[in-house]
């Protein structure tokens, strides 16, 4: 296996953090970047420190690709996909409650990291010479024994955005935490780029999502020539798949939203699941597009169907980056994030809005004069919730912001990050 040596260092909190409560055992990962290596910071808010590993990810070279594939291809996806800042940093960081192992995924490869060895190992081995794409977050099994994630053939990519496939061979897997055997369960066609898939309370169902960026049928290099053909062809609806692991069956439900990015299972109720769905594309020269309000999708299994049963959204569901579930005062809440510094509570039961908390000033989008609204370039909210369930706990670029439920408050405190550029999401240790 390919082994990669990781460095550690360890921080203690820099900023305004005088009056910053204590979060008991309260652990999050943040990954990070700074001159080509990954960084992932372990906050622990019980000791105040940081603790950072930093490594230099293995890739799959661009001559490698050109071998391997047409590099001629219309879109030049060897150049421009595989080899940005989305497919070379993992999305997400899944770490065991012992912090022992941290688990991550980029593009091409499956990675676990020893934080008491101080070593990365890729997996599979060959990775490069059969290259397979991954679900960017990923799962682990109640006992921590496997991790679950999706991935497919990179050729399937490349065919399915020349036009000449419209599905992926995907493949969903499971991993053996300590021995690192990777057991294939279950094959089935779904659209490329599997962004989350997670695993039901009662640990019986595998939930996936796709989170599809539409790529226009041009070479043109004209914006408005590019943003024409956005709005002619239109975002493509997206799925959601349901993997029963007791029955060993699938099933694809419809969404009436595109582009989903993350979602929530109930912590009560194993059969509901709560959706972000984005409604965005990116154009490389403009950036971030929103081509309609965003929206939290409700969803409920049964008898081997997944239903939508309810949905939330309203002018402020811009950009719905990050969401969490939990109990407040006997009510099931959904906290999540909409414009950069802002973020919506919603009753579950009702669907409707609880509270909105706005974390600072923030920019707002650009209207198109096709109708579309261009997002600031900024990196947004990942949020968090303390384990008591009193305090809501958001990430930005650099820093993490405090907020009370109780005192419905910003507290005065802000609590800086190392250097660094914050990149994916923050995922509590031991998901």
């Amino acid at each position: 296996m390919k082994k990669i040596s990781i460095k550690k260092e360890i921080f203690p909190f820099k900023g305004n953090v005088y009056d910053l409560p204590y979060f008991d055992g309260e652990y999050f990962n943040v990954l990070r970047d700074k001159d080509k290596n990954i960084l992932i910071d372990n906050i622990n808010f019980k000791t105040r420190n940081i603790t950072r590993y930093s490594y230099a990810p293995l890739s799959i070279s661009q001559s490698k690709l050109s071998d391997l594939y047409n590099p001629n291809n219309k879109f030049n996806i060897t150049g421009d996909i595989l080899s940005n800042d989305l497919n070379r940093i993992p999305h997400t960081c899944h770490s065991i409650p012992s912090c022992r192992y941290l688990f991550v995924t980029n593009a091409y490869s499956l990675m676990r990291i020893d934080t008491v060895e101080k070593n990365v190992l890729t997996l599979p081995c060959d990775f490069d010479k059969n290259p397979m794409l991954y679900s960017k977050s990923n799962c682990f099994s109640s006992d921590y024994q496997y991790l679950y994630f999706v991935r497919w053939p990179m050729k399937d990519m490349i065919e399915i955005r020349n036009g000449k496939m419209q599905l992926a061979n995907c493949e969903i897997c499971s991993l053996n935490t300590n021995t690192l055997e990777i057991k294939i369960l279950h094959r089935f066609l779904f659209p490329e780029e599997v962004h989350q898939i997670s695993i039901s309370m009662n640990n019986r169902y595998l939930v996936i999502t796709s989170f599809v960026i539409y790529f226009p049928q041009c070479n043109d290099t004209d914006i408005t020539i590019e943003m024409r053909n956005y709005i002619r062809e239109g975002l493509k609806q997206s799925k959601v798949a349901t993997y029963d692991l007791q029955k060993n069956k699938i099933w694809i439900t419809q969404l009436p939203i595109p582009a989903p990015g993350h979602f929530e299972l109930d912590p009560i109720d194993s059969s509901l699941i709560y959706l972000s769905a984005h409604n965005l594309f990116v154009l490389p020269r403009i950036g971030v597009i929103g081509a309609g309000y965003a929206s939290i999708i409700k969803l409920k299994i049964e008898n081997m169907q997944t239903k939508i049963i309810g949905e939330y959204s309203d002018k402020d569901c811009l950009r719905t980056t990050q969401h969490r579930v939990f109990i407040y005062k006997g009510q099931k809440i959904l906290v999540f994030t909409t414009t950069p510094y802002k973020f919506t509570l919603l009753n579950l039961d009702s669907m409707q809005v609880w509270r909105k908390v706005r974390i600072a000033p923030d920019p707002k989008p650009r209207p198109t004069k096709e109708g579309y609204f261009v997002f600031a370039q900024q990196f947004p909210l990942s949020i968090e919730v303390s384990e008591d369930c009193k305090y809501i706990i958001a990430a930005s670029q650099n820093c993490f912001y405090i907020y009370s439920i109780e005192d419905d408050c910003v507290l005065d405190v802000i609590l800086y990050l190392p250097n660094g550029r914050g990149v994916g999401h923050t995922f509590p240790v031991g998901r």
